[in-house]
């Protein structure tokens, strides 16, 4: 059973970034000439941003991470509220919870509601920090927090809403800034966009983006079932290898064997 994006959101996306969209489809150099020169501006006014490297949707202040082509119509926000319904939906579909240990079945709404505030909680916390620094201290250097405010992709739409299509988080035992935090990654995407190189984009985005300027990521640890090749793939082509296997996990009833996968920091 393919999940069909539950709702679209309300509110234009940020009509300018949007048009790298209509340029990459259309060809047209016009639009395309002025994407890269409201690029160019946003990346000149957000350089000493606290919020750098997100680009802010005008029309609503939301901060978000747009992936690149060719998957430049995805784009990475913070959670919002009603996205525990988009959230109770991704997980009932056992396509793809069937791959998440930490899910129960059924996945219920209080559970999803659970998931959305612990989300919201980190995500929010964040950028409170980052919007105080910025109003007190503008110019500052770049601060290393601990976490993302990002979490919660989403697809915009010809008509420039969006739908949401997915998550991703990231996790940590130690303190901010510890170049020796493991840190772990987990992530999940409808069935109806899977198979389309996304969840490769989003992880290579986040990690290049986020958690290694903005978190001080150097080692991150994560864990996949042996038979969720695509996930694996997904991972070893963001540079992470394989280093364990560990058998006899009982799941739900099930017996199941976990691939560990290590991604290092390569120092110069």
């Amino acid at each position: 059973m393919n999940i069909k994006p539950a709702s679209t959101r309300n509110v234009l996306i940020d009509w300018i970034p949007y048009l790298k969209h209509r340029a990459l489809s259309r060809k047209g150099k016009d639009w395309a000439l002025q994407y890269s020169q409201h690029l160019r501006y946003q990346q000149r006014s957000m350089a000493k941003s606290q919020l750098s490297p997100l680009e802010i949707n005008s029309a609503t202040g939301e901060p978000f991470l747009r992936l690149p082509a060719p998957h430049q119509n995805i784009i990475v926000t913070p959670p919002r509220e009603g996205d525990d319904e988009h959230l109770f939906a991704l997980f009932r579909d056992t396509n793809v919870a069937d791959w998440f240990s930490s899910i129960p079945a059924p996945f219920s709404r209080d559970q999803s509601r659970a998931m959305l505030d612990q989300a919201k909680e980190v995500a929010d916390a964040v950028l409170d920090e980052l919007h105080t620094l910025e109003k007190e201290s503008p110019g500052k250097k770049l601060k290393v927090v601990d976490g993302c405010p990002v979490r919660h992709l989403r697809e915009v739409q010809e008509n420039g809403t969006d739908v949401f299509i997915g998550y991703i988080e990231e996790n940590n035992k130690r303190p901010i800034g510890d170049s020796t935090i493991r840190w772990g990654i987990a992530a999940a995407l409808a069935s109806s966009h899977q198979g389309r190189g996304i969840m490769t984009a989003v992880v290579d985005q986040l990690l290049h983006s986020w958690l290694i300027p903005r978190m001080n990521a150097r080692l991150i640890v994560v864990f996949t079932w042996v038979r969720n090749q695509r996930s694996i793939r997904v991972f070893e082509k963001n540079g992470f290898t394989k280093i364990a296997v560990i058998e006899g996990r009982v799941v739900q009833g099930k017996e199941r064997s976990l691939t560990v996968l290590e991604w290092r920091m390569q120092e110069d």
